[in-house]
């Protein structure tokens, strides 16, 4: 049986972080863990491309997009251009779900009838990470509503979280 564990957090991410993140998604992958995300960028990019990298991904990995692979990374590139996303960590993340589509096709899901990326396109697919994931690991940044919001909802779900706070990046 299939065990998922869902890593989620903040978009922006420093050094240690992205080695916390990979040091633990190579441990939960080690111990039978499957990894479920959001395929965004920060540390779910991170944790993706740990999978990725480690060979598993076509059995240990789903990724929840809150829109059709396109127009996600359209609307990613249009929040680079109002300065809320990081350019880089933008196409690199883009660059790996294009990857993962050609490789990988079942990793990717990304059905949604949404045509605009808005909170509530990343609010729906927060929920659907949670509906898969049996445990939660969280990395936080600073203020982080979008991943506070889903501990929340993980926690009055019933599912274990562990939420690893980091101070705030600039």
């Amino acid at each position: 049986m299939t065990k998922w564990l869902a890593v989620i957090g903040s978009r922006k991410i420093d050094a240690a972080m992205e080695r916390d993140i990979r040091e633990a998604v190579e441990l939960a992958l080690e111990d039978g863990w499957s990894i479920v995300s959001g395929g965004s960028t920060g540390a779910d990019c991170v944790a993706a491309r740990t999978v990725y990298e480690s060979g598993l991904a076509t059995e240990r990995l789903k990724l929840y997009l809150p829109l059709n692979l396109e127009l996600y990374a359209a609307g990613f590139r249009q929040r680079v251009a109002r300065g809320v996303a990081d350019a880089d960590d933008t196409e690199q993340m883009i660059a790996l779900l294009k990857t993962l589509q050609i490789e990988a096709p079942q990793v990717i899901h990304d059905d949604s009838d949404l045509t605009e990326l808005t909170p509530q396109a990343f609010h729906r697919r927060n929920d659907q990470i949670l509906a898969c994931a049996e445990r939660v690991l969280a990395f936080r940044c600073g203020k982080s509503t979008g991943t506070d919001a889903t501990i929340s909802k993980a926690r009055r779900r019933g599912l274990v979280v562990e939420a690893r706070d980091y101070d705030h990046i600039d």
